[in-house]
This record gives C-alpha cells, structure tokens and sequence, in this order.
C-alpha cells in the first residue's frame, strides 16, 4: 500500500468536503496531529481508524487504498451495467441460477 498516496486523498477529500484537519480529527475521535500525520504518511492508521476515515469522509475503501472506484467502474463497463439491468429483474433464487451458469461458463471457456 502506498501510504503517501493514501494519506494524499485523504487531505484531498476532507478539503473538497470543507473540513479542516481539526473538524474531521474531532469526528474520528483523534488528534490533528495524528490526522496530519496520517496525511503525510509519517503515521499509519489502525484498520478501525481507516474504516472510520472512510465512513467519515463518504469514501470507498477501494478509492482511498487504489485509487480506484469499483462501483463506478463497474456503471461505465457496459457488458456489466446490462448484466446488473437483467439481474435487478430476477428475485434470489433465480440470482443464484444465473451466477451458477456464470461460474460454469467462466470455467469452461
């Protein structure tokens, strides 16, 4: 994991959500100098501490750890979004049928 890259959208978000180090350090329950260090990758957080800056700041784990947001990628990859389009029609049990028929497929290939 990069942590300086980390630390970076962390700083980058929190300033786009209009916080200053001293609001989003009170929501956490830590110091600012903590958050600052966190920012500029001299500290690591622990997992609970990375979960709630993610909660806090309305941020996916996969954004603020890769760079990178799954659920958006997955709307603009049109074979997925009219996969996802069929299966919000089926109801549980035809889901699972669907995936089985996926795994199959993807196995057999």
């Amino acid at each position: 994991m990069d942590f300086n890259m980390i630390g970076q959208r962390i700083a980058e978000t929190r300033i786009k959500n209009n916080k200053t180090q001293e609001e989003l350090a009170e929501e956490l329950n830590i110091t600012p100098a903590f958050l600052s260090n966190i920012e500029t990758a001299k500290r690591k957080p622990s997992l609970s501490t990375f979960l709630e800056i993610a909660d806090k700041l309305n941020l996916s784990l996969d954004y603020l750890i890769y760079n990178k947001d799954i659920k958006t990628e997955m709307e603009e990859d049109i074979v997925i979004k009219q996969i996802y389009k069929q299966l919000e029609k089926l109801d549980d049990s035809k889901k699972e049928k669907f995936l089985n028929i996926i795994d199959y497929i993807a196995r057999n290939l």
